[in-house]
């Protein structure tokens, strides 16, 4: 991804991509650019001469595996009585010879419902054929990036932050996890460089939300919860391996 690349070049330092359509492998992109930034800063002994925030917010993109809540009854309600109003407004202009006037601003509104219903079926039809967590590929290919890295431990004043947003995004429990795995490894791994990603509004998403969402969006790698939820991943993946070892596709079971 073009925005990704400048990112990484040092052409942006913040970069809003919010309910663009970005599926996994968007998500497994971000984890790749992140990881060489954080590699570049780390690489480098002049610490302030660098940028120290970098702000990426991929909200409302569904890179979860939840599935996403259906329109409530509330606002079926309200679309149906919209598109009976409109109807009825275009009748009456049209029995006084008005609607000439005035028609396009009326039909804009049905084809904002004609959009909105294509679009949410186009949804469905991704989501039914999704295959992958995105926070699970985030984090895989974050840590393939920084895999060989040296850790270095500058002066805490000269700290990288990465402030990731991932609100709405449909992560369930796992996806969660792999975001608390993500924090971790890169904090242990390039001790001058921290990760923030702000998970909120990602609804009854793991046990203990609150404590592991906040700890999540400050960052705080020494939060026991935040480890433990880290811990929880690392032991799936090695449940894959095994599945592997035994001759199984690891990917079949790819949550």
């Amino acid at each position: 991804m073009a925005l990704f690349e400048a990112l990484e070049c040092g052409a942006l330092r913040s970069l809003s991509l919010r309910s663009c359509s970005i599926k996994w492998r968007g998500a497994a992109a971000l984890g790749r650019t992140l990881a060489n930034i954080a590699l570049e800063y780390c690489s480098d002994e002049s610490f302030l001469c660098k940028s120290k925030r970098i702000e990426v917010d991929i909200s409302g993109n569904h890179i979860g595996k939840k599935e996403p809540k259906k329109k409530s009854s509330v606002h079926e309600n309200v679309m149906n009585g919209m598109t009976f109003l409109s109807k009825r407004i275009k009748s009456s202009l049209k029995d006084t010879g008005l609607n000439s006037l005035v028609g396009s601003s009326l039909e804009s509104d049905d084809e904002v419902e004609m959009m909105d219903d294509s679009l949410g079926s186009e949804f469905a039809m991704e989501e039914s054929t999704s295959s992958r967590c995105g926070a699970s590929e985030f984090y895989n290919n974050l840590c393939d990036g920084i895999e060989d890295a040296t850790v270095k431990q500058p002066d805490q004043s000269h700290l990288l932050l990465i402030n990731a947003g991932m609100r709405m995004c449909n992560f369930d429990e796992r996806g969660i996890q792999a975001l608390c795995a993500s924090c971790v490894v890169l904090g242990d791994k390039l001790l001058g460089v921290r990760l923030q990603v702000d998970c909120t509004l990602n609804d009854e998403a793991c046990d203990d939300e609150d404590v592991v969402v906040a700890a999540l969006k400050k960052g705080d790698v020494d939060n026991s919860s935040l480890r433990e939820m880290a811990d929880r991943h690392h032991d799936s993946l090695n449940r894959y391996e095994d599945f592997d070892n035994y001759g199984y596709d690891s990917d079949y079971y790819n949550h």
